[in-house]
């Protein structure tokens, strides 16, 4: 049975009576819904507050110095303070009290102080606590990062981290390629997923290169010991590489093998502490050797940032390089089509072409064609001098066909304002559409052309190409001579174009130079991103990490936390008007999140939203602003007299007014 109150029973003795025993208003309202929703209604809410406590502040709490000081007292740092008593931190700094709070530690010293506790013995009895390494690192990060730092993490023997690895049995395997006389050496303790590596790891793999670079298949694994110890799996590979390579073969490993060396590494998860990785890095003088040398040392130091430690290493050269004819020469060479060479070495090819060396790099050639390109490179794009173009102009009557036939000298021609030299040509005369067609149809060559093609010319200029495509394309008139008077069929030594492949060799072809050179194009990693052929480069530049080592194009963000600040926030919002300006304005949406995360934009007084003072909307305003729409356009553009009129019953009386 329900033990609901009777009707009536809710009166201002009963309800004064159920709100002496609740302490708050919430309990108040939680408790005695229905004594507080009749208490409401006839206004006795006032009369039962007397008692109780108030979790909110009232209106002008915060504007006391001393009640502002007392909580502030109470946190230890800016942060704190703003966090537990917002309103309080707000009015201090309104009224210029938060200098007075000279006890507040900013968040950098109270992360030195909490990280000074950590000596070599607090750490030792604190990694006590835990059985592994991982419950080390999780439970007390703090601890676990000052003992890494320091090297002192190898003394807690206690810690047995990963100990279990050398409780795997290890194998060893090899990858044979008969028909090359090449081997690959290799150990593992996770055959299947090495195996999958091999086949389709192109990027890094030896085998799956090699395989994907003679276009074979990848042979099956043949396994060469198995059951056997990490440190004797260490062993065993390097006796069959030295094996191997006494028999002739070529052995694919590039990682060096033995003992201590290799994938796995030093057994002995300790070994490059900071101080060993230090000693070891004195011995080279640039990072490129460090790495080269010593892999697991110089990975160690670059996973843990101690390469800025080691001050003596020798910066990458920067700056222009000077091309001189030897060097543009020797940068050629690198190159079998001009198109790669223009393309990956600009600064060398421009050089080049402006000093006319291109026509000694006799074994450069075009992808396009093929056949005997360097030669019509030579003739057609370079050697136009102004008395080539000279003569090659007075072929023609019509500057139309001299563009149309020979656009490589009217090009160089109009480049130097050559031009107005041939006063000879002129514009052709406009002819109607089917004029026009009639003679296209007829020939695509004007006569004055054909005329100077004869057959021992045509002959002539037909033997300079191999293929057919070549000379209709860089030889317009001889060519449709040479059909016209059925010529072409004699000249047997022409053939049609093979077709090439239009997929390039990407993955291999972007080598860690050539990316550098590739990026140095760009000021910025999205243009890089986006560029026009630079797409594959700046993947593989991000997939190796070298996009790091690009300096000019690196990201300009703001670190995280920058915005949590109040001083930023507010000197970043005095440059907008209003409060959407600064949401939207470029640079400054996280200013604006944080500022209304931690209701800082409050005291940004210059963009508040211009609203109507309380009591401006008397029954004359509303009636005059009611007269200035019609009935529907009224609470839609003006709500807030709407509002008022409706709950006033005025509305009736306007319309009344309004419809004598």
């Amino acid at each position: 049975m329900s033990k609901r109150k009777p009707s009536g029973f809710w009166n201002k003795e009963n309800c004064l009576e159920a709100a002496l025993k609740c302490k708050t208003r919430t309990e108040f309202r939680t408790l005695y819904s229905r004594a507080w929703s009749v208490s409401k209604k006839n206004g006795w809410l006032e009369d039962f507050y007397a008692h109780m406590e108030s979790k909110t502040a009232v209106r002008g709490y915060w504007q006391d110095y001393d009640r502002c000081y007392n909580a502030a007292k109470q946190c230890v740092t800016a942060s704190e303070f703003g966090k537990r008593f917002n309103q309080a931190y707000r009015v201090s700094l309104r009224e210029n009290w938060r200098k007075d709070y000279t006890w507040f530690v900013s968040g950098f010293d109270l992360a030195i102080q909490k990280n000074a506790k950590w000596t070599y013995e607090t750490c030792a009895e604190e990694s006590k606590k835990y059985q592994t390494r991982s419950e080390f690192q999780k439970n007390s990060v703090g601890a676990y990062q000052k003992a890494l730092k320091r090297g002192w993490i190898d003394d807690y023997v206690w810690l047995n981290r990963g100990l279990e690895i050398f409780g795997t049995p290890d194998c060893v395997y090899k990858y044979e390629f008969k028909e090359y006389n090449a081997v690959y050496i290799g150990r593992t303790i996770n055959r299947g997923d090495r195996h999958w590596a091999h086949i389709f790891g192109i990027d890094k793999d030896a085998v799956a290169r090699f395989a994907y670079k003679h276009n074979i298949p990848v042979p099956e694994m043949e396994i060469l010991a198995e059951n056997i110890t990490l440190e004797e799996g260490q062993h065993l590979e390097d006796e069959w590489v030295k094996f191997y390579k006494a028999q002739g073969f070529k052995v694919l490993n590039k990682a060096k093998t033995g003992k201590n060396k290799g994938s796995l590494g030093a057994i002995g998860w300790g070994k490059w502490t900071y101080e060993t990785c230090y000693q070891e890095a004195q011995k080279y003088k640039t990072r490129k050797e460090f790495q080269r040398e010593n892999v697991g040392a110089y990975t160690r130091a670059l996973q843990y940032k101690w390469l800025d430690d080691y001050t003596w290493f020798k910066p990458a050269k920067t700056g222009q390089t000077r091309w001189t004819k030897q060097r543009c020469y020797d940068e050629a060479k690198k190159y079998l089509y001009i198109e790669d060479f223009r393309k990956l070495s600009n600064f060398a090819y421009e050089k080049s072409k402006k000093n006319g060396w291109l026509r000694d790099y006799e074994w450069l050639s075009s992808k396009k064609f093929p056949s005997h390109s360097q030669m019509i490179y030579n003739d057609r794009c370079l050697l136009w001098t102004e008395e080539k173009c000279y003569e090659e102009a007075q072929k023609y009557v019509y500057i139309e066909d001299f563009r149309r036939f020979s656009y490589g000298a009217y090009k160089k021609s109009r480049k130097r304002c050559w031009l107005e030299n041939y006063n000879w040509l002129l514009n052709k005369p406009k002819q109607s559409k089917t004029a026009q067609k009639q003679t296209l149809a007829k020939s695509s060559i004007p006569s004055t052309i054909v005329s100077l093609w004869t057959k021992e010319k045509c002959y002539k200029e037909a033997q300079k190409y191999v293929y057919i495509e070549d000379f209709r394309r860089f030889s317009q008139g001889a060519y449709k001579e040479a059909i016209k008077s059925g010529w072409l069929e004699t000249y047997d030594w022409l053939s049609n174009k093979p077709k090439q492949s239009k997929t390039p060799n990407s993955v291999l072809f972007w080598t860690k130079e050539r990316c550098y050179e590739e990026a140095k194009k760009y000021k910025t990693r999205t243009e890089f991103q986006y560029a026009k052929g630079a797409s594959t480069a700046y993947r593989i530049s991000v997939k190796n990490g070298w996009i790091e080592e690009y300096e000019w194009m690196q990201p300009k963000a703001k670190p995280n936390g920058y915005w949590d600040n109040y001083e930023r926030c507010f000197e970043e919002a005095k440059k907008y008007k209003t409060r959407t300006e600064f949401q939207y304005a470029k640079g400054a949406s996280r200013a604006y999140k944080y500022s209304v995360k931690n209701g800082w934009i409050d005291d940004f007084t210059w963009m508040q939203p211009k609203r109507k003072k309380h009591g401006y909307w008397t029954k004359e305003r509303c009636f005059l602003e009611y007269k200035k729409y019609l009935n529907r356009d009224f609470g839609r553009k003006s709500p807030s007299a709407y509002a008022i009129s409706q709950r006033n019953g005025w509305l009736k009386e306007f319309r009344e007014e309004n419809g004598k």
